[in-house]
């Protein structure tokens, strides 16, 4: 009897989780948030890297891919074998992931930057990660499927600029934004305490690029850090807050433009600027024709995507998702509209 019971105890036991379930809306706000961040900084690299590809003839050779035309580099050869742009690449499996590096040469085969990326667990599929890692796609905000994620980019002399660390735990996950090896901002979603916190801090960056560009910038806020706050009541209401020195409540539009203010613009001020710097090296690149009327539109769905990132609708990403769906099929032909609209 007495063997029955304990089977019955440890059988109850492993019914029970030991760690505490994260919480869908939760989780789905922290992606939210930490997606805004994200688009202050990665959709021009991503549109950089798309466009190689139809902008040049692409020769891949073991672990390298060139990119080739007689035009792009103002000071290259005008060839129609001339190498514009090149990227660099190894892969391998270290501590239980997959372990990617990217270098980025442009003109005169200059290397601009490099990009490292450590996936957990091991990557199956490499081939087809590679295939949308090489055109601009990443996956920067962890998983259940990729639980830890780091992006780093360094620059030509291989010093680290910027970084981001990204880790999903059944109890927290949190995302990381570092620059110069300083952490800018910290993105927590608490399932435990079911609260999500961003952490906004202040730095002052100075940094010598090679080529004799600087950064000097200092973020400075009245406390540090300052604490944009979101706390998910029993009731399914949210309570926002904002801490400079004291928590203080605020509306939902008032938590965004504050949002927008401070964390979204710190990292659009150093992120963006940085990778906007290093892609600006890179040939240039267009997007392909599809009449000057479809031109038009597409330059006007990526100037109210770019507002959008520091807006504050409800269904900001359900609009944002639907813009960047007709980008993508203005650029790959799939979608043309004829604009009669008067000049």
């Amino acid at each position: 009897m007495n063997i029955i019971k304990r089977f019955l105890i440890i059988y109850l036991l492993l019914l029970i989780p030991t760690t505490a379930l994260s919480n869908p809306k939760i989780e789905e706000e922290y992606k939210n948030l930490t997606m805004q961040l994200i688009r202050q900084f990665w959709p021009e690299v991503q549109l950089k890297l798309s466009l190689l590809p139809n902008n040049y003839i692409v020769y891949d050779s073991k672990n390298y891919r060139e990119y080739k035309n007689s035009s792009g580099c103002e000071t290259n050869n005008r060839s129609i074998d001339q190498t514009q742009a090149a990227i660099r690449y190894k892969h391998k499996e270290k501590n239980s992931g997959s372990e990617l590096q990217f270098e980025y040469i442009g003109c005169n085969g200059k290397t601009v930057f490099y990009e490292d990326i450590f996936i957990q667990p091991v990557i199956k599929d490499f081939q087809n990660e590679f295939n949308k890692i090489i055109i601009g796609d990443r996956s920067f905000i962890a998983s259940t499927s990729k639980p830890y994620i780091v992006h780093k980019y360094s620059d030509d002399l291989e010093n680290e600029i910027i970084l981001i660390e990204s880790k999903y735990l059944s109890k927290k996950t949190y995302t990381r934004f570092f620059a110069f090896s300083e952490l800018m901002v910290e993105i927590v979603a608490d399932f435990q305490k079911e609260m999500i916190q961003t952490f906004v801090f202040s730095n002052k960056f100075n940094y010598d690029f090679s080529d004799g560009n600087t950064v000097d910038t200092p973020i400075t806020h009245s406390s540090n850090p300052v604490i944009h706050q979101i706390e998910f009541t029993k009731s399914g209401l949210k309570k926002y807050g904002y801490s400079s020195k004291t928590l203080s409540e605020q509306s939902e539009e008032h938590f965004y433009l504050y949002y927008g203010q401070v964390a979204l613009l710190d990292i659009k001020k150093i992120f963006g600027g940085i990778l906007n710097f290093f892609i600006n090296k890179l040939p240039e690149t267009q997007t392909p024709s599809a009449g000057l009327a479809s031109q038009r539109i597409l330059d006007e769905l990526v100037l109210i995507d770019q507002k959008l990132s520091t807006a504050t609708p409800a269904d900001i990403n359900f609009v944002q998702t639907m813009i960047k769906s007709y980008i993508q099929s203005l650029q790959d032909g799939t979608l043309s509209i004829i604009d009669k609209r008067p000049q």
